[in-house]
């Protein structure tokens, strides 16, 4: 979820979910930036009053789990005649956990 906070709010790990641009429209720091202290440092120095970040809900236990046994049922499909290998196991392994990443 994108959210607007004020610079010296801005905590370093956070992720901006638009660009920085100053006032030529020229892109100081682009979306998607992960935010450090010496960055925040910057934009404050530059006059950079707000930020948009992405901000980070807490997803219910229940919900990830009905999402994550959705997930596991879609995977599956694509890999029912792949067998029990290693190789397919450990990549039916990988896409889950990037699904599950990508909020899918």
């Amino acid at each position: 979820m994108k959210g607007v906070i004020r610079t010296e709010a801005a905590l370093p790990g956070m992720c901006l979910s638009e660009a920085v641009v100053d006032d030529s429209g020229r892109v100081l720091v682009p979306e998607g930036a992960v935010l450090t202290e010496s960055l925040i440092q910057s934009l404050l120095r530059r006059g950079v009053s707000e930020l948009c970040v992405d901000q980070a809900t807490e997803e219910d236990p229940a919900e990830r789990e009905i999402r994550r046994a959705r997930i596991v049922r879609s995977v599956a499909v694509y890999f029912r005649q792949a067998g029990d290998g290693v190789g397919s196991l450990a990549l039916q392994e990988a896409i889950l956990t990037f699904r599950m990443g990508r909020g899918e």
